[in-house]
């Protein structure tokens, strides 16, 4: 029996699929799934129950995304994840990849799938150089995924397989290639430069800022302010805020430019 569309959507939107087990058992939310078994339980949910339900996870704009999907799900398609890619791709939050993984996986349709993982090892089998960082190099692994999909039996069981190869063996740094079950039709280690395909994006020098903050708290409570719903990473609360907004120390740097001052604008948390 395949996997719930609801339950493969939930997993895909948490963004941590190194860390599933199967891509469908994570143990970092099934509670998220017991506070909301299905659709309509979400759809009804307030966002702050969804956010608090979500806390730790990070990434909160997700779910937010989630319960809209799941108000528009239970309003227009009866509750039902919708088995066509145009609709569902309409759903917020839901793009190629998590379409492609949701109607693969839960309905067993040949779609594709394509995120750093699968993406990684689709550019080593093929010797695609360029991998994502081109337009063409994209154009071509979603080229190459629809292919293996549709040749699929089972594409959805071929989706997570490509996804766990890129997790566990087919990783940026130091390859397990001697255990890889594909080893023997890698272009890349063919040619001897796995390591270097694709190539490594250009790490940013990290910028030391040095802010002041004030913590208020009385009788063990602490002040806490709940931030707009804006950003992709909003948090639940501001926990470095002030009403009146942040100080810098006189002469830090800051992040628009200029010298440390008084803040006057809103404040909100720097996204991680």
């Amino acid at each position: 029996m395949r996997p719930n569309a609801y339950r493969v959507h939930g997993m895909m939107q948490s963004y941590f699929t190194r860390k599933m087990t199967g891509y469908l058992d994570y143990k970092g939310i099934p509670w998220l799934f017991r506070r909301f078994p299905g659709v309509s339980s979400l759809a009804k949910a307030r966002e702050s129950q969804v956010l608090a339900a979500w806390s730790g996870l990070g990434y909160y704009r997700r779910a937010r995304n989630l319960r809209a999907a799941a108000r528009l799900i239970a309003r227009r398609h009866k509750g039902r994840f919708p088995a066509d890619p145009q609709a569902a791709r309409a759903l917020p939050g839901v793009g190629r990849y998590t379409a492609g993984a949701v109607l693969s996986i839960a309905y067993g349709q040949k779609e594709p799938v394509l995120d750093g993982n699968v993406a990684r090892v689709l550019s080593r089998i093929a010797l695609v150089r360029q991998g994502t960082r081109t337009a063409a190099g994209r154009r071509e692994l979603w080229a190459l995924a629809q292919t293996l999909a549709e040749a699929a039996a089972a594409p959805g069981d071929l989706n997570q397989a490509l996804m766990e190869l890129g997790a566990t063996l087919c990783t940026p740094l130091d390859p397990g290639c001697p255990r890889c079950p594909v080893r023997n039709v890698c272009a890349a280690r063919a040619a001897g430069i796995e390591d270097s395909i694709p190539p490594r994006r250009t790490v940013r020098a990290p910028v030391t800022l040095r802010t002041a903050v004030a913590l208020v708290s009385r009788s063990g409570r602490l002040l806490m302010r709940r931030r707009a719903g804006t950003g992709k990473a909003a948090p639940a609360a501001d926990r470095d805020s002030a009403p009146s907004g942040r100080w810098r120390p006189s002469g830090t740097p800051s992040p628009t430019g200029g010298s440390g001052s008084r803040c006057t604008g809103r404040a909100s948390s720097p996204s991680p």
